[in-house]
């Protein structure tokens, strides 16, 4: 398996948990906020945890004897989302550019539209081209954004999320931005990490999810 492989299998197993809430929970009279934002911070924990002793971890070596913890906005459940799901079947692949200039082949296989503090925003979804010759990540959507708070508290070239969503399953889903996570480029140059298309951009400050890394002195 190519590092690159490698790290993104890292992030679906670390994140696993999010990709469940999104897949299969309503925002519901049912749900359980307690519950919610204890196993949030739990696999918080798990991931830095992860970061700090894993042969993988995307932070350099060097910086990993200082490395404590990620910086995460709080908790907070009115970024919990219910979208929307309109999809997109007629779209073709096209390149998505990278940090370091080459390109990863995607798809839009849906369009999301949800509203967040009184505003109606829409996002697309993409399935890439090399995971879906993946059986285990054949259903697995890729989530780029940008928003307001790039370059000031998070990442200035944008974050993450993942989804799963079977064929079935395809009127309304779960968009939890507290799962947002920075791309490994976050830590380090050595990796190639896509750039949000600027369909992806969402005029709104997102503070919610993964905050701008920064290593420890």
């Amino acid at each position: 398996m190519t590092k690159p492989y490698f790290c993104l299998v890292l992030l679906l197993l670390a994140n696993l948990w999010f990709y469940n809430q999104g897949r299969s929970q309503p925002v519901s009279a049912e749900f359980d906020l307690k519950k919610y934002r204890k196993q949030i911070r739990k696999t918080r924990r798990k991931k830095n945890k992860e970061f700090k002793k894993s042969d993988h971890s995307p932070i350099p070596q060097k910086a990993r004897k200082k490395f404590r913890k990620l910086a995460y906005y709080p908790v907070n459940a009115d970024y919990r989302v219910t979208a929307e799901v309109e999809l997109t079947p007629d779209t073709e692949f096209f390149e998505m550019t990278t940090s370091d200039g080459k390109v990863k082949q995607y798809r839009q296989y849906a369009l999301l539209r949800f509203t967040l503090k009184g505003q109606q925003l829409k996002l697309p979804i993409y399935r890439s081209r090399a995971l879906m010759r993946i059986p285990k990540y054949r259903h697995y959507l890729f989530v780029p954004f940008t928003d307001l708070t790039n370059g000031e508290t998070t990442y200035g070239a944008g974050r993450y999320m993942e989804l799963y969503l079977k064929p079935n399953h395809t009127k309304t889903i779960v968009l939890d931005f507290n799962t947002a996570y920075n791309p490994y480029c976050a830590y380090s140059t050595a990796y190639s990490c896509p750039i949000p298309p600027q369909a992806n951009h969402l005029a709104i400050k997102i503070e919610a999810g993964e905050k701008q890394f920064t290593k420890s002195k």
